[in-house]
């Protein structure tokens, strides 16, 4: 039962707090990791079309996608593990997987590369598909490795390594734009930025890691414990990502590869930050949420404090866009991208709760209740695809992305309510007995 001295405690939210202190030291290296790109993108806005950015978009959904798949998420199963020596193992384990499977599509992609990209009426994308396996298992790798250190609390490691790899990544993609007329330059320095800054942060968690004795046994064991996070919670996340990427492996096929380029600008500059920040704001509340959920039996109070704060966050630049999204994306980014303003625009709601949401959906994974998680993400798709479909009837690529908006309205609003509804464990009323 949580009692009134509970409620106090869980109550305290001011900034010499621990999740406070660890919530900022995330979100500060976040926000630079995300100022790096965002600097940038002037440049390579200059030095790319919106046509080869549509195509970069493609291959950003399919490593996006991929990477649910690769490793069962039993990387997130890290984070609940009762003991160090479990949770390292299945690191271990998902990085194991994560590699099978991208060897796999790279096969798949070396024999038929050519004809999947004619397929979606990209044959430019052929030379894109073989970087996406590699990518794929450097992301894979990566996650496994940040939910190891959110479970040790290592969140000023965690901090740097979000700068290093955002660093990494927009220093080669500069360097390869300017000197170089490669059409997949894009995400061929993508793809060599990952592999730079893991290494640099395998290095450096290396320092502090004892490995365990490795046992194939205890391994097949622990897959079976967690068997809920690769038969409920991938499909679930997969949903999630394909609700999410399906507009950019879709607009070349329905309009062109100049509107996916000009949809993704809008990602690079709201979605991600806004998809990274809340990452790290989730990685920080479901380690404390855990611990509140074990020691009270609730983390409402925690939920509602983190919701609010990020509503107000968010709400100053969704401002922003709805009245200047046009001419502020036609000024930073050059002419040919003021359309991308009017999509910023229409976005700028759902993104606002996204922000605010999706931070708190990890809720549901904390109480295993994957089966709604995967009813809620199944919804979403449902919106997503009949937002395509009406958009392609108007033939109108504004239009599309005001339905994408409203269902990424719709879909937060309920993630978010189910998430609330759980934040606290119902206990079974007792009665007396007569006397």
């Amino acid at each position: 039962m949580i009692t009134q001295r509970d409620n106090a405690v869980a109550y305290r939210f001011n900034l010499r707090s621990e999740y406070v202190r660890n919530t900022l030291t995330l979100a500060s290296g976040t926000t630079i990791a995300q100022a790096i790109p965002i600097a940038i993108t002037p440049v390579l806005s200059r030095v790319y079309s919106p046509a080869e950015f549509g195509l970069f978009a493609i291959y950003m959904a399919l490593i996006s996608i991929g990477t649910m798949v690769a490793t069962g998420r039993y990387e997130v199963a890290v984070l609940i593990a009762r003991k160090d020596s479990e949770a390292l193992q299945l690191a271990i384990v998902s990085g194991l997987i994560a590699g099978a499977i991208s060897f796999m599509a790279l096969v798949v992609f070396l024999f038929l590369g050519p004809q999947l990209a004619a397929l979606i009426g990209q044959p430019a994308l052929d030379v894109w598909l073989y970087v996406v396996p590699f990518s794929i298992f450097l992301l894979s790798t990566y996650k496994a490795l940040v939910h190891w250190l959110n479970r040790k609390k290592s969140y000023p490691l965690m901090s740097q390594s979000r700068i290093i790899q955002s660093g990494s990544i927009s220093v080669v993609q500069l360097v390869v734009g300017l000197t170089t007329k490669l059409t997949a330059g894009l995400a061929l320095a993508d793809c060599l930025g990952r592999f730079v800054s893991l290494l640099i942060i395998l290095r450096r968690v290396k320092q502090n890691l004892q490995m365990p004795r490795l046992s194939r046994v205890r391994q097949y064991a622990l897959l079976r414990r967690y068997r809920k996070f690769p038969l409920l919670g991938s499909p679930a996340s997969l949903l999630n990502m394909l609700s999410l990427q399906l507009p950019y492996l879709l607009l070349p096929v329905l309009f062109s590869s100049a509107v996916a380029g000009l949809y993704f600008m809008v990602a690079r500059v709201l979605m991600m930050p806004i998809g990274l920040l809340g990452e790290a704001v989730m990685q920080v509340f479901r380690k404390r949420a855990i611990e509140d959920l074990r020691a009270q039996g609730s983390c409402r109070p925690l939920f509602v404090k983190t919701f609010l704060c990020l509503l107000l966050v968010g709400a100053p630049p969704t401002l922003l866009l709805l009245l200047f999204g046009q001419p502020l994306f036609a000024l930073v980014l050059g002419e040919p991208w003021r359309e991308a303003g009017l999509y910023a625009a229409i976005m700028a709601p759902a993104a606002l709760l996204r922000l605010a949401v999706a931070p708190l959906s990890g809720v549901l994974f904390i109480r295993e209740k994957l089966t709604l998680a995967l009813l809620l993400q199944a919804f979403f798709v449902v919106m997503v695809i009949l937002s395509l479909v009406l958009g392609w009837l108007y033939r109108d690529p504004a239009l599309l992305v005001s339905f994408l908006s409203v269902s990424g309205c719709l879909f937060y609003l309920a993630q978010g309510l189910s998430a609330f509804r759980l934040s606290a464990i119902e206990r079974p009323h007792t009665t007396r007995p007569p006397a």
